[in-house]
């Protein structure tokens, strides 16, 4: 999951309470879910109890993206959102044998007609479309865009926290945010490249963003021709929002021996991580 509350560094100092479902038009009568938690504060249990609760997904392939409708009516084309099929969680308000009212944060991105990028909404989905999931109930991630922040949950305790760099959140690019939210590990590629970065142990939770190591940048060094990788550049930024909406992890051990590299040997596909 994915959220904008704040944790301490070590997620035990308490903060204001804000629940996301206070937001909701529509109070859903769910015991356990992420709408429900409440943020800004560790409680192991129940961050833990939400970690493995199944979620409930749009079918179709893991780019594929619906625009969610304001109305239950298939000629409206008001669309409220954005929600990425097979890998984002939706939040089920009032559910109808056509049409469902969810509500989600925003998935679209720059190339998305729906021009609405990382905000909260809630509207209406063909009933037909919605999947329940299943989820890995060994490991569970937790990342802070505040604090720039991923903690990884072992078996219901909290057992390691990383550095990381979120999307970029300024007002000329906003669809760079990472959206909030629950998302799923799809997809895994060892390494890819993005224009001049090379990007390691890649692990897909929304279109096309992933969560992956702190990329390299190919550089030339003038005197030589030679070419070279640098890690600096993008490691001197982790802990600060610096992505196009990626989830940055640090490449360098924690006291528990993780980093990006042990996440990618050790989160799961099927069940899904959370």
């Amino acid at each position: 999951m994915t959220t904008d509350e704040p944790q301490n560094d070590d997620m035990r100092q308490e903060h204001t309470i804000h629940t996301p479902n206070a937001f909701s038009t529509v109070k859903c009568n769910h015991e356990i879910c992420f709408w429900k938690l409440e943020m800004g504060r560790l409680d192991e249990e129940a961050i833990w109890n939400d970690l493995i609760q199944p979620v409930t997904v749009l079918k179709g392939g893991i780019r594929d993206q619906i625009r969610v409708r304001a109305r239950p009516d298939g000629s409206c084309s008001d669309y409220t959102g954005i929600v990425t099929c097979c890998s984002q969680s939706v939040h089920v308000l009032e559910s109808g044998k056509d049409w469902t009212m969810i509500e989600a944060y925003s998935s679209a991105d720059e190339t998305s007609d729906v021009r609405i990028f990382g905000s909260r909404f809630e509207g209406y989905v063909p009933t037909s479309l919605l999947k329940k999931e299943e989820v890995d109930r060994t490991y569970g991630l937790v990342v802070d865009k505040l604090l720039q922040k991923m903690y990884v949950f072992r078996e219901g305790k909290l057992f390691s926290a990383l550095s990381v760099s979120t999307g970029l959140a300024a007002e000329d690019a906003s669809s760079l945010e990472t959206p909030a939210g629950e998302f799923l590990i799809v997809s895994r590629v060892d390494h890819f490249w993005a224009d001049d970065y090379l990007v390691g142990y890649g692990m897909c939770i929304n279109k096309s963003i992933w969560i992956h190591k702190v990329p390299a940048i190919r550089r030339t060094e003038e005197s030589t021709g030679e070419t070279y990788m640098d890690y600096d550049t993008c490691e001197s930024r982790l802990g600060t929002k610096g992505s196009c909406g990626c989830i940055r992890v640090q490449r360098r051990l924690t006291s528990e021996n993780v980093n990006a590299k042990w996440l990618y040997d050790n989160l799961h596909l099927k069940p899904y991580t959370k």
